[in-house]
């Protein structure tokens, strides 16, 4: 049997920023409070049931940029790597490649995905 674990965080999935209760065990989520749309279940499914994180960051001119993990984030890590991510606003130009955030806890790093200018 799995054991349930319990989490919390800031959901991107569409921009309403909400701020997501999770239910769920190693294979799936048994369920999702907080969300204002199902963007927040997809949201929650895509960040906890896989092993990299992809986001979109607000830039300080407005615009979205695409970030990525560089490697698999461990499970028990996601939390704490999406509340940091989501306290970030970068600032152009963005760089395909370029180093946005490093996860202490890892080492893992979070790049950005696409070139904004």
């Amino acid at each position: 049997m799995a054991t349930q674990k319990y989490t919390q965080f800031p959901c991107q999935g569409c921009g309403n920023r909400c701020f997501l209760e999770i239910q769920y065990d190693t294979n799936a989520i048994q369920s999702v409070k907080g969300n204002r749309c199902d963007g927040g279940k997809r949201y929650a499914a895509q960040q906890l049931l896989r092993d990299k994180i992809s986001v979109c960051l607000p830039t300080i001119d407005g615009r979205q940029a695409r970030v990525v993990s560089t490697e698999p984030i461990p499970l028990q890590y996601h939390t704490a790597c999406l509340e940091q991510l989501a306290q970030l606003v970068l600032e152009t130009p963005v760089c395909k490649g370029e180093t946005i955030w490093e996860d202490w806890k890892t080492g893992i790093c979070v790049v950005a995905d696409e070139n904004l200018f």
